[in-house]
């Protein structure tokens, strides 16, 4: 590989590690051909990329970056696994490859700006979806609007129940 094509990794790497919200350092030892194209395959379906770089790109990479805690992660055949619409996605989804075929192995995690090994990457894949987090914030701020509407409502129910009393009474007294 020419010079320029190796400092053209490093700084699209370098990129990738410093905009991502989530990039998830995976070991693929162990898999076999086809379940490396399925597991492309299914990645891609959930909008995941996955990338291998030299370990040697990934470290200047890494400290081009500014992120020296991956170092630690850079041992042995390493993916690069992110996802540009769901920082959760990326550990989700390998977990969920590696419960069939128990690979591949989650080296580390670099998510929101935090640096740590498989039990950051458990805690991250363990957490709900955006979608789920959108339908729990839309219902937080929905829930004490319903709350109002229904105590407005027993007041004025409560008015027109005691203008019907008042009415009866004075009925009943005239008549």
């Amino acid at each position: 590989m020419a010079k320029k094509e190796k400092e053209a990794i490093v700084e699209d790497l370098a990129e990738t590690l410093s905009g991502s919200r989530s990039v998830v350092l995976a070991d693929f030892t162990g898999l076999r051909v086809d379940d490396m194209n399925q597991l492309r395959r299914s990645l891609k379906e959930r909008s995941v990329n996955f990338r291998v770089v030299k370990n040697t790109l990934a470290r200047l990479a890494a400290r081009q970056a500014g992120l020296e805690g991956l170092l630690a992660y850079l041992q042995g055949p390493t993916a690069f696994v992110t996802s540009a619409a769901d920082p959760i996605e990326p550990a989700r989804a390998l977990a969920d490859f590696a419960r069939e075929k128990e690979k591949p192995k989650i080296k580390g995690i670099l998510f929101e700006g935090e640096i740590g090994g498989p039990s950051l990457a458990d805690r991250v894949k363990a957490l709900p979806s955006r979608d789920v987090l959108l339908g729990r914030l839309l219902s937080a701020i929905g829930s004490p609007i319903a709350g109002l509407t229904g105590t407005l409502q027993g007041i004025i129910r409560n008015f027109v129940w005691t203008l019907v009393a008042i009415q009866s009474l004075k009925e009943g007294k005239n008549g």
